[in-house]
């Protein structure tokens, strides 16, 4: 059952327990859409409404959202896209933070002047707070001590979201904390860093737990309707392929031979691909050029969201 937010006298020692502490600085990662934000908006209204996370048990507590480096109006295309407008109310974005000082406590302050109970501070664009510097080491781990400290004497959290680099099938980090872009220090001086990955080959997304203190933990998904995050495991194999056609902007060209590359990522038949786009076809999801070649429409709710200038992010 829900259970909304945890009174402030009573906030827990954990806000997703065993991964992700209370007034604490943690990160997430990912580049240019991989689905962090999405990711994001639909984990906090899950947390929000009591509901696990990532199969742990959330304790909710009052949040902010802050938006270092997008309007209001773009952060509620987004919200509208997920249907969520009505769920994650309290965002502040850069109309708010005009007049600020860019510094994390000029951040936090702003935030805590808005809204006096908040708990949790998720700040995204948190790497513009150190502008040109977020590849030097002293600059970068200076700021996340500096949080640190807020976190503790304010006692808040703060979830980050940073970028990533895109990574060539043939690149690999050392550690996946260092797949924040920029110096090591980010991974280096924060809690949990949880990371978002797209493999362009296959669409698959890979979501990457790394709690200091506990086992790592990974998660898979895809994009579904309205750019919405979907299980993989909870897609079946041939819907997984249906998600990634309609995943495709529109006017996209696909060959049959890169469906039958994702058939084989996603362990089914030739003969299922086959189909699976056969009733992309029917349905007017992808429209045929030639033999074995297809351009996608905007047939779906998802593509129409991206012929309307919003992307999926």
């Amino acid at each position: 059952m829900a259970t909304g937010p945890t009174d402030a006298a009573k906030q827990p020692e954990f806000l997703i327990e065993d991964i992700l502490p209370a007034n604490e600085v943690h990160l997430l990662g990912g580049s240019s859409g991989s689905g962090k934000k999405t990711l994001v908006f639909q984990t906090l209204a899950a947390w929000q409404a009591g509901e696990s996370v990532f199969g742990h048990t959330s304790n909710p507590v009052p949040y902010s959202y802050i938006s270092l480096d997008r309007s209001r109006s773009s952060v509620v295309r987004t919200l509208q896209r997920l249907e969520l407008e009505s769920v994650i109310t309290r965002v502040l974005c850069q109309e708010e933070y005009q007049k600020c000082d860019n510094s994390i406590a000029g951040v936090v302050d702003v935030a805590l002047k808005h809204h006096t109970d908040s708990k949790l501070l998720v700040i995204e664009g948190f790497q513009t707070i150190v502008g040109d510097a977020s590849n030097k080491y002293a600059q970068v781990s200076s700021l996340l001590r500096r949080s640190a400290s807020l976190c503790s004497q304010r006692q808040v959290t703060i979830l980050g979201i940073a970028h990533s680099p895109k990574m060539k099938s043939d690149e690999s980090f050392q550690h996946s904390r260092e797949l924040i872009l920029g110096s090591v220090a980010w991974g280096a001086y924060s809690d949990t860093v949880i990371t978002v990955q797209l493999e362009e080959a296959t669409g698959n997304i890979t979501v990457k737990i790394l709690p200091r203190n506990a086992p790592s933990e990974s998660f898979h998904y895809v994009f579904g309707h309205r750019g919405i995050l979907v299980p993989l495991e909870a897609a079946k194999p041939r819907d997984a392929i249906r998600l990634k056609i309609e995943s495709l902007s529109a006017g996209s060209v696909l060959l049959r031979s890169e469906v039958l590359q994702w058939a084989r990522a996603y362990k089914v038949s030739d003969k299922t691909a086959d189909r699976v786009v056969a009733d992309c076809l029917k349905n007017k999801v992808l429209d045929p050029v030639d033999v074995g070649i297809y351009e996608r429409t905007s047939r779906t709710p998802l593509n129409m969201v991206q012929d309307s200038e919003i992307t999926v992010e």
